[in-house]
């Protein structure tokens, strides 16, 4: 999932990093997935979730593939 995503799996994202509602996948989006959570976990600050990185995250229930 990356910028310009849309729907359910997005709003999870967002939720999970404390952003308020909505389901794009917008800049605000990555620059915070970026600066909260790739670049302390160390996995490469280049704004893409992969469903690895969903499952840290614990965005479960949803398709990631």
């Amino acid at each position: 999932m990356r910028r310009g995503s849309v729907g359910p799996r997005v709003r999870a994202l967002r939720s999970a990093l404390g952003m308020g509602a909505g389901d794009v996948f917008d800049s605000d989006v990555q620059e915070r997935l970026i600066k909260h959570f790739q670049i302390p976990a160390g996995s490469g600050a280049d704004g893409i979730i992969t469903p690895g990185e969903a499952a840290r995250l614990s965005l479960t229930g949803l398709v990631w593939t």
